[in-house]
């Protein structure tokens, strides 16, 4: 009789522990019972009913919900799970608008973290394998991904100062063959993988004058303006170029066709004007003057006032050779 009264007892105690836990569960809890169990339209109801109003609860649920996708997130940082894996786990919380925002921004962390994962899996293949360009390439998009990496900040570093060196060394021979064109292509790859500094930009334009001195060399040393003077039959203003041309090939040049480039002081195109010489035979190694080749000036024509007006030391000069024929008959075309 005794056993059966403290069964009884029991039983009522148990219950009464049941309930009294069912009525303790907050709001936020039974929210995240019901979004365990996928059950949107429960979860639903119980923001909106319970939630919604109580600033307390709404600041609670979010800051659970936080903790759980940066948990998912964090499980994937450190290889624990895959990012396809920790975006599937993400996948249920863009379904609720109280996590939504907060899980694309955490699948997009993961995006970012596994591509700047490849990437540096790929520099490290590239620099194994003794490709520089691509693996400072890759430790770049690292970079970019996760600025704070510092192992690739130094990769970057280290393999930029190795790559500069032996691409400058390339250029340098290519330059000292004469093949002007691929040292010029040597510093222009060089420029793209590791920045366009000062210094490759003044070693491609020197690569790029000897190109066009390896014939010729043509510098404009004067400008003289003529103002217009019926009198000595001159109905328009002239400027009077004075060019000192040398032949650095190993033979006489009778012709120089090409382009003068003419730009401000600050570098930027003024005018390209065609400009040929011809009429005389200039010997290996000499040097001739020539005074003869004027332009005509429109006055209407911006450009033309302005070479008009501006002073030869304000102005840059720069002569592009296209064609140079000898006195022998033969010719060289230059791109």
């Amino acid at each position: 009789m005794k056993r059966k009264i403290a069964l009884v007892v029991g039983s009522t105690f148990l219950c009464a522990s049941i309930l009294s836990g069912c009525a303790s569960a907050t709001p936020v809890d039974k929210y995240l019972r019901s979004f365990d169990k996928g059950d949107s339209e429960a979860a639903s109801q119980i923001y909106s009913e319970e939630i919604k109003d109580n600033a307390e609860d709404k600041e609670a649920l979010q800051t659970k919900l936080k903790e759980r996708m940066d948990s998912i997130y964090e499980n994937f940082k450190s290889g624990k799970i895959t990012s396809d894996e920790a975006k599937e786990k993400l996948k249920s919380y863009k379904e609720y608008d109280t996590s939504s925002v907060y899980a694309f921004t955490t699948i997009n962390k993961v995006t970012t973290l596994q591509k700047s994962k490849d990437a540096y899996s790929d520099a490290e293949k590239a620099e194994n394998d003794g490709n520089l360009a691509d693996a400072i390439t890759n430790y770049k998009s690292v970079i970019e991904d996760d600025p704070n990496h510092e192992t690739a900040q130094a990769k970057v570093l280290q393999l930029s100062e190795t790559y500069t060196e032996t691409m400058k060394a390339q250029a340098q021979q290519e330059a000292d063959s004469k093949d002007y064109d691929r040292a010029i292509n040597t510093i222009n790859k060089l420029s793209d993988v590791v920045g366009n500094t000062d210094e490759l930009k003044t070693l491609a334009q020197e690569y790029s004058e000897l190109k066009n001195y390896r014939y010729i060399k043509v510098v404009c040393t004067n400008k003289e303006n003529l103002p217009e003077d019926s009198s000595a039959w001159r109905f328009s203003d002239y400027v009077l170029f004075t060019y000192e041309l040398t032949n650095n090939s190993d033979k006489a040049i009778k012709g120089v066709q090409g382009v003068l480039h003419i730009k401000d002081l600050f570098g930027d195109s003024i005018m390209d004007s065609g400009c040929d010489f011809t009429g005389y035979t200039i010997q290996p190694g000499e040097t001739h003057v020539d005074d003869e080749l004027s332009l005509e000036i429109n006055p209407y024509i911006d450009y033309m006032t302005k070479v008009y007006n501006t002073n030869y030391s304000d102005l840059i000069f720069e002569y592009e050779p296209s064609m140079i024929v000898f006195a022998d008959g033969t010719s060289v075309s230059l791109s």
